[in-house]
């Protein structure tokens, strides 16, 4: 590990930082998986299975990748067959 980067951890934690994990990056946002963003896709996934994440992401209004995180992680769906199931 870079001597630097050690040095840098530490100066952070004397000024009074309690965690390792990294703080939010700028122009990076979680506002796209937000429960309003969870609720338009799993509504319109209720009413059509069978589409495809790019589809979901018109019909929601956000990117391709979000809506996938949603299914995946939130929803916790995969594709079987062409359509999402539970998974």
């Amino acid at each position: 590990m870079d001597r630097s980067t050690v040095s840098r951890w530490a100066t952070r934690f004397r000024e009074g930082r309690v965690t390792i994990k990294y703080d939010q990056k700028p122009g990076r946002s979680e506002t796209s998986t937000d429960e309003g963003s969870v609720k338009l896709v799993a509504d319109f996934l209720a009413q059509n299975r069978r589409a495809t994440c790019e589809e979901m992401s018109q019909a929601a209004g956000i990117s391709p990748t979000p809506v996938f995180c949603i299914l995946t992680k939130d929803l916790q769906k995969r594709k079987i067959y062409s359509r999402w199931v539970r998974h």
